[in-house]
C-alpha cells in the first residue's frame, strides 16, 4: 500500500503543480508522474479508464478504491516466495515478470514484485575454500 500512496502523491503533485515547476524539477516531477501512471496501467488494466479519476477524488477516496480493486483481483494476498536452483531457472523467472504479455484485462505481476533476492550456496563454498587455500598459504 505504500507504494500505491507514494505512485499516487508522485502523479497528484505533478498534475496540480506541474505549471508552476521549470528546469529539471519539472522533468523530475513529469518522469514520476507518468511511472505512476504506467504502474497504476499496469496494475489495474481493464479498471482505470481515466487518470482523472486519481486526481478529481481525495486522496483517501481513490487509495482506498485502489486497496479494494487490489483485494477484489485476489492481489493483496500475494506473498512467499519463489525458489530457483539454477542460474538458468532465476533467469527465466525474472524474464517472465519482466516480459509478460499484457493483456487488456488481467494485471500485470511485476508492480507487486517487493524484493528480488539471490542466494548462490556454491558461492559460499568456493569463498570459504579460497579463504582457506590463501590462510594456508602463510602459515
Amino acid at each position: 500500500m505504500e507504494q500505491m500512496t507514494e505512485l499516487l502523491q508522485s502523479y497528484r503533485h505533478y498534475h496540480f503543480y506541474g505549471a508552476d515547476m521549470y528546469g529539471d524539477e519539472k522533468k523530475y516531477s513529469e518522469e514520476r508522474a507518468k511511472l505512476a501512471e504506467d504502474t497504476f496501467r499496469s496494475m489495474f488494466r481493464g479498471r482505470l479508464d481515466g487518470e482523472q479519476f486519481l486526481i478529481n477524488q481525495p486522496e483517501d477516496f481513490v487509495l482506498g478504491t485502489l486497496r479494494s480493486w487490489t483485494q477484489d483481483m485476489g492481489l493483496s494476498a500475494i506473498g512467499g516466495r519463489e525458489v530457483r536452483s539454477t542460474l538458468a531457472e532465476c533467469s527465466d523467472l525474472l524474464m517472465r515478470f519482466a516480459f509478460e504479455k499484457a493483456s487488456s484485462q488481467e494485471p500485470a505481476i511485476w508492480p507487486y514484485v517487493r524484493k528480488i533476492k539471490f542466494v548462490f550456496p556454491w558461492l559460499n563454498e568456493i569463498i570459504f575454500s579460497f579463504r582457506r587455500l590463501t590462510n594456508a598459504g602463510f602459515s
